[in-house]
C-alpha cells in the first residue's frame, strides 16, 4: 500500500499491524516509520489547521537527529507528514516508529500499565520517579502551548530505562487547543468532571487530573481506583503513605481529593518542582534516603521477583508443551532461590570492589553513588545479615514461603476457569481467557469480573472466499469484525482493539453460512475486568 503525503510518499505493509478505536496502523517498508490511517478523514477547517501546525512543530522538533526521549521535545511522537485528499480532508499521518528500547521482549510497546502495576514487574524507584518527573515535565510544555492531550492513560505513555530513562507520549496527533468540543477518553483514567456531564469533553484541566493518577499510582504502586461510587460520591485517595513529603502530599489531596473541582488541581510545574523536593537534593543529583523510602513504602521488595506477562493473542496453531509450563517453572522455590543467591554473590562481588578501591577515595566515592550498585550492595548485606542469624533453616522456609505466596498470588489474580469450550460455540458477551493448549479450538469462557484478555462482541456471518484458504478466510473475517467493530458505541471501543477467531477451514462447507468471532481487547494485551458487551 502506498501512502502519499504533502513532504513524500511511503510505501506500507497492505494489512495493518495494529488497530485502535478510531485508526489502523501500517509499517512502512525500509524506513522506521508508521502511517496511521483514519476510520474518518478529518473535514473540519479548524481540525485540518490544527493539524498542518502539529505537523510543523513535529517536523521542526525531529529535525537533526535528535534522540528520541532526550528532551522535552522529543518525548512526544509528532506526526511528521500528512495524508490528504484532493478536497483538503486529512485521511492519516505518518509518524516515527517507536525505537527499540521503549519495546517490550515481543516488540509490543513498554505502556504505562508496566511502570505502575505491582504484578508487571514495575521498576525501582528512582527509575519511576524519573519516569513521572518527566511525563510532567511534556505536559507542562504543553501547558505553555496551551495544548491538549486529552487522553492521558497507560496506552498513550510508553517508556524505557535503557540506557535512561525516558518517555514517549503518543496519539498527539489529535492534541486541540483548550477547551475542545469533542475528544475520546480511557475508563479508569476520564476526569470526573466529565463522568458527572459537566464538560463535553476533556480540556487541559482533565489532563492534570490524569498526571495526578499517574504520579499517585507510580510512585505508590497502587491500583488508586478513584471511580464514582454507585452511590454517586467519589472516594478520596486514602493511600498515601505515612512519611509521604509534605508538598506531594499536599498537590495528590488538593488534585485527587476534590474531583469536581478545578481551581486547586496542580499544574504539572507544580508536580515538577514537588518531585524535585521530595527525590533530588540541591545539586540536582537523587537522595538515595528519599527513594530509599519510597520502595519501602511501595512495598517494592514484596513484589514476586517473576511477573506474568499479559496474555497474548492466540496464535493461529500452537505446538509443543503448554506456553504456561515455562512461566510455572520460573515461578517455582527453586528458581527464586537461584536468583536470590545470584544476587547476594554479585552484590558481594561489588562490595569487595568497593572495599579495594579505599585506595583511591575519590573513585570508590563515584563507585559506591551510583544507585543501582548502592541498591545492590544493600541487598548483599542484608541477605548475608539473615543468612548469619537464621542459618540454613531461612533457605527452607524462604523456599516453602515462597510457593505458598506463588499459589496465593495465582488463585486469585491469575487463575484461570476450567473448562474449555469452542470457538465455534462462543456468544455474544462471553468473556474469554487464552487456553494455552494445542489447538486455539478451544478457548476458556468465564466470569466477565476476573481478569481477562477479551470478550465477544459480535458474530457476524462472513462471505465464503472463492478459495478457502487461511489468509482469505483470515481477511474475510477481518473484514468482517472490522465493521461491527465500527458500529459499537464510542464508550464501548474507547481504549479497545478487536481480535479475530475465525472458523476451520479443514471441514469447510460452501453451502453453509460461517460466523467469525469478534472479540475487544486492549492493545497492550493486559488482562481487564468488568464487561463492556451485554449478552
Amino acid at each position: 500500500m502506498r501512502l502519499v503525503g504533502r513532504f513524500g510518499s511511503y510505501d506500507c505493509a497492505d494489512a495493518p499491524f495494529a488497530r485502535g478505536g478510531t485508526a489502523s496502523l501500517y509499517l512502512a517498508e525500509g524506513a522506521p516509520l508508521v502511517g496511521k490511517c483514519y476510520d474518518q478523514p478529518i473535514v473540519d477547517e479548524s481540525r485540518i489547521r490544527m493539524s498542518g501546525e502539529l505537523c510543523a512543530l513535529g517536523r521542526n522538533t525531529l529535525r537533526g537527529g535528535v534522540p528520541v526521549g532526550s528532551t522535552v521535545a522529543t518525548s512526544l511522537c509528532w506526526p511528521i507528514d500528512l495524508i490528504d485528499r484532493p478536497d483538503g480532508a486529512i485521511t492519516g499521518v505518518i509518524m516515527p516508529a517507536l525505537p527499540d528500547g521503549f519495546l517490550r521482549g515481543k516488540g509490543t510497546p513498554r505502556g504505562l500499565d508496566f511502570l505502575l502495576m505491582r504484578r508487571a514487574a514495575p521498576p525501582p524507584s528512582e527509575i519511576r520517579v524519573r519516569v513521572v518527573r518527566r511525563l510532567a515535565e511534556v505536559f507542562a510544555w504543553l501547558d505553555e502551548l496551551r495544548l491538549v492531550h486529552g487522553d492521558l492513560s497507560p496506552k498513550n505513555v510508553v517508556w524505557t530505562s535503557d540506557p535512561e530513562p525516558a518517555v514517549r507520549v503518543i496519539d498527539v496527533d489529535g492534541m486541540s487547543p483548550r477547551a475542545p468540543s469533542t475528544g475520546v477518553a480511557t475508563p479508569g483514567w476520564m476526569d470526573p468532571r466529565l463522568v458527572a456531564g459537566q464538560i463535553p469533553a476533556h480540556d487541559h484541566f482533565s489532563d492534570r487530573y490524569a498526571l495526578a493518577l499517574a504520579i499517585y499510582r507510580g510512585l505508590f504502586l497502587i491500583p488508586g481506583n478513584l471511580d464514582r461510587r454507585t452511590d454517586g460520591t467519589w472516594p478520596k485517595p486514602t493511600a498515601i503513605p505515612e512519611g509521604t513529603p509534605a508538598g506531594l502530599r499536599a498537590l495528590l489531596l488538593a488534585t485527587l481529593g476534590n474531583p469536581l473541582s478545578t481551581e486547586d488541581r496542580a499544574s504539572p510545574q507544580d508536580w515538577v518542582l514537588a518531585l524535585d523536593s521530595a527525590f533530588y537534593r540541591g545539586d540536582g543529583t537523587p537522595d538515595r534516603h528519599a527513594l530509599d523510602w519510597l520502595d519501602e513504602a511501595a512495598g517494592y521488595d514484596e513484589i514476586p521477583p517473576t511477573p506474568a506477562a499479559p496474555a497474548p493473542a492466540p496464535p493461529p496453531i500452537r505446538t509443543g508443551p503448554p506456553a504456561g509450563s515455562a512461566a510455572r517453572i520460573a515461578r517455582g522455590p527453586a528458581a527464586i532461590a537461584v536468583k536470590w543467591l545470584a544476587r547476594v554473590v554479585f552484590g558481594l562481588l561489588l562490595l569487595a570492589v568497593s572495599f579495594v578501591l579505599r585506595v583511591v577515595p575519590s573513585l570508590r566515592r563515584r563507585f559506591d553513588a551510583v544507585p543501582w550498585i548502592t541498591r545492590e550492595m544493600r541487598y548483599a548485606t542484608e541477605g548475608l545479615t539473615k543468612v548469619f542469624f537464621v542459618g540454613i533453616g531461612i533457605l527452607f522456609a524462604y523456599g516453602l514461603g515462597s510457593a505458598i505466596v506463588s499459589g496465593i498470588y495465582d488463585f486469585f489474580e491469575f487463575d484461570l476457569p476450567a473448562g474449555p469450550k469452542s470457538t465455534a460455540n462462543l456468544a455474544v458477551g462471553d468473556c474469554v481467557f487464552h487456553h494455552p493448549g494445542p489447538s486455539t479450538d478451544r478457548v476458556v469462557v468465564g466470569d466477565c469480573d476476573d481478569p481477562h484478555w477479551g470478550q465477544v462482541f459480535a458474530l457476524p456471518v462472513i462471505v465464503n472466499p472463492p478459495v478457502v484458504a487461511a489468509p482469505a478466510v483470515s481477511q474475510a473475517s477481518q473484514e468482517a469484525c472490522a465493521t461491527a467493530f465500527t458500529a459499537l458505541p464510542g464508550e464501548t471501543r474507547q481504549g479497545m482493539i478487536h481480535f479475530t477467531f475465525y472458523p476451520n477451514i479443514a471441514n469447510w462447507d460452501p453451502v453453509l453460512p460461517h460466523r467469525a468471532s469478534c472479540l475487544l481487547a486492549r492493545p497492550d494485551g493486559i488482562p481487564w475486568t468488568d464487561s463492556r458487551v451485554g449478552s
